[in-house]
């Protein structure tokens, strides 16, 4: 008999082991199980996902994977995990760390697939579409995370040398993503696509000025077939509008509130058959309102709580991004802005203008506030102090920050002269109006007592009419007719400029204003969000907003809904809390657009933030101790339930389990082409002692091989 040493076995070619073969497949499990997270996060309302819990228990759930690799249990693998998963799940008792859980489980069987499938090419084809799914949505929805970024780019360089190569290797892959790391410029804030968007945005802007700015002069020789959604500068009868989404400004404003709020662009007061004319951007005198508005509260008798439930001051920044105008974009009700824009620009701005600025955000529909529609008096008899002491008693706000007691007094004179209402009288032109359109201005207004009524009855009526994009009234001689009494559909520049033409018919103050409806939920306003709308002079009220197109959520719909807290008067009241989770905003310094924090606004943000670090240590450390635990148990359940199992087995099954064990150990050292010929059929247990180092061993086992034998023929033979 010739006995074969184990140490020339090492000289031949081994299988390769447990460990090897996992990381021979390391890209393919980090690719998916990275690309997998940002897909999760990127789920509306997913928000229990957490990097860190996702990570543990992905890596956790693979460590398991691999300890029954090297068991050689595989048929165990998924139980187990089910298993695993259960026992976190009932360690945890939450729902984050359970979703989270649940999460990974599945982002690990399919990394299961991917690298125990017996179907490996399936398997691959598998991970290549997962790899160009991800590709292709990221270009389409321009995803500017830079790790998932990063994982794509290996994933398809990966997917792509496999596809040149079959047998290439981790190391070709990890070698290039650490290159790629090294080599790309990081930086705190996400990739821009800087180059790709600027090329698509000119090739964009320029052919929409010129389907915008031409389309109209020679709508009667050519059709261009109408022209794009998006802010314009002019007011243009327009055909019909194609749905066009790019990212024209970022509204950045402090406390996280995500209400629909109107941005402003300008407003017009001339209508004609050929659209607006008469167009004005911003003016110093742009918040002369606040005055207006600040002294109907206080004839009203509104109380500092009561106005605290339907009007906030907020600030906010604005950057234009895929835009060019000469345009000022604020909200309606306007405060305070940068001093250098103010008066307006002289000169288009495009990518990279920006400005500070602060408005208030008012609830039109809350009764508050139609109290204030009842009791205002149409004129200006409080004072500078009392409308300053007023406002910082409500809004914690100092009026001297934004407005001087001399702008004061010259606005009240401003507002008092005759010029000033000459002025509104251009906003009562109704040169483009009929006899048709006069009818009905005065039969739907015949019974409203006041201007707000008025304008309240016709926004009413104009939203039964259908919203249509497709309508192209340019050819009609008078379009706002065309669309009263014909088509009954339009969109919103139809509606905006009918409801205006309906108020100036009705004696009230009209004007036309274009901009954007922004919902206050993305992170930009889009060219969809552009919208028109009307503003009418309610007097002793100012210019106010209303809605008349049907699609758009009227001042019902958006109300806030709050009301004053009933407390005891003895209580200090906390202005804050009449506005629930929302803080309200401090307004700029003067000049220099920003608030300072004090010193004790600053120890306390560094004590939240040291409570927040040893919270997320805590919980750190008691999720390294729940996996450390759950290691532990699952091995003590494996340890104790295959002793008691193998306690109860009959004595031929004993040996039979004890003779495999054996079997298993030495061929930890054995060749594959050996171990494949001591598996035939033809070959017997005794040949396992050829491959026994030791004579001792060697008798030990020949003895347990004898008895096995002996039991298992005997058994036979009865």
């Amino acid at each position: 008999m010739t006995i074969t040493s184990s140490k020339n076995l090492n000289n031949e070619q081994t299988q390769p082991g447990v460990f090897e073969s996992y990381i021979m497949k390391l890209p393919e499990i980090l690719i998916v199980a990275l690309i997998a997270f940002f897909d999760l996060a990127a789920i509306p309302g997913l928000k229990q996902l957490d990097p860190l819990f996702y990570s543990c228990y992905v890596f956790f759930f693979v460590g398991i994977i691999m300890i029954f690799e090297y068991w050689k249990k595989r048929p165990l693998i998924i139980p187990g995990l089910i298993l695993m998963s259960l026992v976190l799940m009932l360690i945890s008792r939450d729902m984050v760390l359970t979703v989270n859980i649940l999460l990974a489980l599945g982002i690990t069987f399919f990394i299961l697939f991917i690298a125990l499938s017996r179907w490996q090419k399936i398997a691959f084809i598998c991970f290549l579409i997962f790899v160009a799914a991800n590709s292709v949505a990221c270009a389409v929805t321009g995803i500017d995370n830079r790790f998932a970024v990063i994982c794509l780019t290996v994933g398809v360089f990966y997917c792509v040398s496999r596809c040149i190569r079959t047998d290439v290797d981790y190391r070709f892959a990890v070698t290039f993503a650490l290159l790629f790391i090294a080599l790309l410029p990081i930086r705190e804030e996400p990739i821009q696509w800087t180059a790709v968007k600027d090329v698509w945005y000119r090739v964009g802007s320029f052919v929409d000025g010129i389907g915008n700015e031409i389309g109209y002069q020679i709508s009667g020789i050519i059709d261009l077939g109408g022209s794009y959604s998006g802010y314009s500068s002019v007011g243009n009868l327009n055909g019909s509008i194609k749905k066009s989404s790019r990212e024209e400004i970022a509204f950045d404003r402090a406390g996280g509130n995500d209400r629909t709020l109107y941005l402003k662009g300008a407003d017009y007061s001339t209508i004609t058959s050929k659209g607006l004319s008469g167009k004005e951007s911003i003016s110093s005198d742009y918040n002369d309102w606040f005055i207006v508005y600040m002294n109907a509260l206080m004839d009203a008798e509104v109380s500092n709580r009561e106005a605290r439930c339907f009007a906030r001051i907020e600030s906010a920044e604005v950057l234009y991004e895929y835009l060019r105008t000469e345009d000022i974009i604020r909200p309606t009700n306007l405060i305070n802005i940068d001093d250098e824009v103010e008066n307006g620009l002289s000169h288009k701005a495009g990518k990279g203008f920006n400005y500070k600025l602060q408005y208030m955000d008012i609830d039109y529909a809350s009764p508050y506030f139609q109290r204030v529609m009842e009791g205002y008096s149409g004129e200006i008899t409080h004072s500078y102090d009392e409308m300053k002491e007023y406002v910082h008693d409500t809004f914690k706000i100092n009026v001297s920050r934004f407005m001087s007691q001399e702008g004061y007094d010259a606005a009240v004179a401003r507002m008092n002269s005759q010029e000033y209402m000459d002025e509104l009288n251009q906003y009562l032109d109704t040169s483009m109006s009929t006899d048709k359109i006069k009818n009905l201005s005065q039969e739907l207004t015949a019974n409203c007592e006041t201007d707000y009524e008025k304008a309240k009855v016709i926004e009413s009526y104009l939203r039964n009419y259908n919203y249509d994009t497709s309508v192209d009234l340019r050819d009609s001689d008078n379009f706002v007719e065309s669309f009263l009494f014909d088509t009954k559909s339009g969109y919103c520049v139809h509606f905006a400029s009918s409801m205006m033409l309906l108020l100036r018919d009705a004696g009230v103050p009209a004007r036309y204003v274009n901009g954007y409806l922004y919902d206050g939920s993305a992170d930009f306003v889009m060219s969809s969000d552009a919208h028109a709308w009307v503003e009418a002079y309610i007097e002793g009220m100012g210019w106010m907003p209303f809605e008349p197109t049907a699609t758009k959520e009227s001042a019902e719909d958006l109300s806030w809904g709050l009301v004053v807290k009933e407390i005891d008067e003895k209580e200090q009241t906390d202005w804050g809390e009449y506005y629930g989770e929302e803080m309200v905003e401090e307004m700029m310094d003067e000049g220099a657009g920003q608030f300072d924090k004090t010193s004790d606004e600053s120890e306390e943000t560094e004590e939240d933030n040291s409570a927040e670090n040893r919270e997320i240590i805590k919980r750190v450390l008691l999720y390294a101790a729940i996996i450390v635990g759950a290691i532990i148990a699952l091995l003590l359940v494996v340890f104790v339930g295959k002793r008691i199992w193998f306690t109860f087995l009959p004595e031929d099954r004993k040996l039979g389990e004890m003779v495999k064990k054996e079997k298993k150990t030495i061929e930890k050292n054995m060749a594959q082409d050996i171990i494949e010929k001591l598996h035939k059929n033809s070959s017997s247990i005794y040949d396992y002692l050829n491959y026994v180092e030791t004579d001792e061993e060697r008798v030990r086992l020949k003895d347990l091989f004898d008895r096995y034998y002996r039991v298992r023929f005997r058994k036979t033979g009865e």
